[in-house]
């Protein structure tokens, strides 16, 4: 065996060892399940490096062919790793099966059998020829028909995972495009490298430089590991998500008709995809569902909520109609249909507004009992009150009315408190909320002024109580008092209505105790119930007045719970 030295085996062999380490780190390292198809496809470039570099260390023709057949089985096996690669970063591991990976490998098995058995029919090689080219013993490798169908199968591999690249990551997050950039180079590389050498080019001819190029292609996918989590931070495939998101998703297009849907949204009409795939929105889909996809202005999301009957049961859905964009050229914008399912939310709804009736009925009968059994008891200390001869007895009969008269007070107040937040909260017009509370207060020669600007709030039905007693108060306990005046402006996306009166203001050792249950010279329940409407919908309310001025309270209304009004 008549053997060679060339710089080229050195560059092979080290070469063999980097790709060698890549195989073991990514077996033993690296926790991902996509480490093994990198460990494969590194051992296998490893097995070529070897088979190159024993090729150019042997003379003969006869010799470089014994190390063709050993390089053979690990070059078959790198375009078909490598797919799996992309198959699996691009989301499509499922395609990954053992049906299937008996059909990738079948063209590389078949090829390693042709070239071991090439002697015997020369339809891979037709001939080997050792030459001499630059002071170095080459092989000149005549092709045959076969070798173009394996070198047409991997090229074929490769142009398919570019196209999964460009079309699973055009538009995708950054790290995400980088990642797939660096997938892109990594191929890229070898493969020219691979295309130079069949077609007679590169640096030195008949000279492949292909599994050189893969210690570099190595580097790169090292990089990728240690810098964006190639192993470890993969993409999602969004159409698995789509499939398996328990909401459900249609897809209309700019004509109106239904352009996907996904399992979700088909159990919940309770129809099958043929029904609805190519169908107008109108006509495939239930009740007021069909007509989202034109209601409201086209670039604004419409909400509903729809009811539709699946066997007899009433089913009850969140409808959510979004414009979004397909970046498909000339077309406009489509419409997205998620359908979130609130059945049992309003089924509790309805449970808990049967009981609050219940309950209600309840309180009114039992104050209504109490209160009558109170006239009674004040009838009764009339009648006493006409017999009481001393002092005292009439004294005590007077506290005993004064008790009655706070009794009567409190259940009074319970026949307001009890609606409070039975009803839902809902956009009102702030200006004329508190223009009614001041009618129905009846300021007299107090003037009333209401600067607040048009500006909804999403409050309470009982938020007029809430200025009501506002004014109320105002009138009652400020002897000197002339006016009242409601402002409103904006601070830090926070809306701040002041009520404020030009009386003689709020001692500084009541301010702690304003806003307590009982506390007042009245029934002591104004500001408390005031209070309590605000912070249903997070309002807050303070008094803020300074010393020696009228009284001044501030309520905060939070962002996202007031808008200006349209005009």
């Amino acid at each position: 065996m008549e053997i060679q030295f060339s710089y080229i085996v050195i560059l092979y062999l080290l070469s063999a060892v980097a790709t060698a380490a890549f195989a073991l780190v990514c077996r033993y390292r690296w926790k991902s399940p996509a480490a093994p198809y990198f460990t494969l496809l590194f051992a296998a470039a490893t097995l070529w490096n070897i088979g190159d570099a024993g090729e150019f260390m042997n003379i003969t023709p006869a010799a470089k062919f014994l190390c063709v057949c050993v390089e053979y089985p690990g070059m078959v096996i790198v375009p078909v790793a490598w797919f799996l690669i992309l198959l699996y970063y691009t989301g499509n591991s499922r395609l990954i099966t053992k049906k299937t990976l008996a059909l990738f490998m079948a063209v590389p098995v078949f090829t390693v059998a042709a070239v071991v058995t090439n002697p015997f029919h020369h339809l891979y090689y037709k001939e080997i020829i050792s030459v001499l080219e630059q002071g170095t013993f080459v092989g000149i490798y005549l092709h045959g028909p076969l070798f173009w169908i394996f070198i047409a199968y991997s090229y074929g591999l490769f142009l398919i995972g570019l196209a999964l690249i460009i079309a699973r990551f055009w538009g995708s997050h950054a790290i995400y495009r980088t990642q797939a950039f660096l997938i892109l180079l990594a191929t890229a590389i070898p493969l020219i490298a691979n295309y130079l050498y069949n077609t007679g080019g590169g640096p030195i001819p008949h000279v492949n430089f292909t599994p050189l190029l893969f210690a570099l292609s190595g580097l790169i996918a090292a990089y990728g590991i240690s810098r964006y989590q190639f192993l470890s931070l993969m993409p999602v495939a969004h159409d698995r998500v789509f499939s398996t998101i328990a909401d459900g998703i249609i897809v209309v297009d700019d004509r109106g008709d239904i352009c996907d849907t996904n399992p979700a949204a088909e159990h919940m009409l309770g129809v099958s995809p043929d029904r609805l795939i190519a169908q107008p929105a109108r006509e495939a889909l239930p009740g007021e569902m069909g007509e989202l996809p034109g209601a409201g202005p086209a670039d604004q999301p419409v909400i509903r909520e729809v009811a539709i009957n699946l066997a007899g049961q009433p089913q009850y859905y969140e409808a959510s109609c979004m414009p979004f964009d397909p970046r498909i050229p000339g077309r406009s914008l489509y419409r997205l249909i998620v359908l979130r399912d609130i059945t049992r939310r309003k089924q509790a709804e309805a449970a808990l507004a049967d009981a609050s009736r219940k309950l209600t009925l309840l309180t009114n009968i039992t104050r209504h009992d109490i209160l009558n059994q109170i006239t009674a008891l004040d009838c009764f200390l009339e009648l006493g009150a006409g017999l009481a001869q001393s002092e005292e007895e009439k004294e005590y009969i007077a506290k005993e009315r004064e008790i009655i008269a706070k009794i009567q007070e409190q259940i009074e107040f319970t026949r307001e408190y009890q609606d409070l937040g039975t009803k839902a909260a809902q956009w009102q017009d702030l200006h004329s909320v508190i223009a009614r509370a001041a009618e129905q207060a009846g300021a007299g020669n107090v003037k009333v002024h209401n600067a607040v600007p048009a500006v909804e709030v999403f409050a309470d039905p009982m938020l007029e109580k809430v200025f009501s007693n506002l004014i109320s108060n105002a009138l009652r306990y400020g002897k000197t008092i002339t006016s009242i005046t409601f402002t409103g402006d904006v601070q830090d996306e926070v809306f701040r209505v002041v009520c404020e009166d030009d009386g003689e203001g709020i001692a500084e050792e009541d301010k702690p105790r304003l806003f307590t249950r009982g506390f007042g010279k009245h029934t002591g329940f104004g500001l408390f119930l005031s209070r309590e409407i605000l912070s249903i919908t997070g309002f807050t309310i303070a008094e803020t007045s300074e010393p020696g001025r009228g009284a001044r309270f501030e309520i905060r209304i939070p962002a996202g719970a007031w808008r200006f009004r349209k005009t």
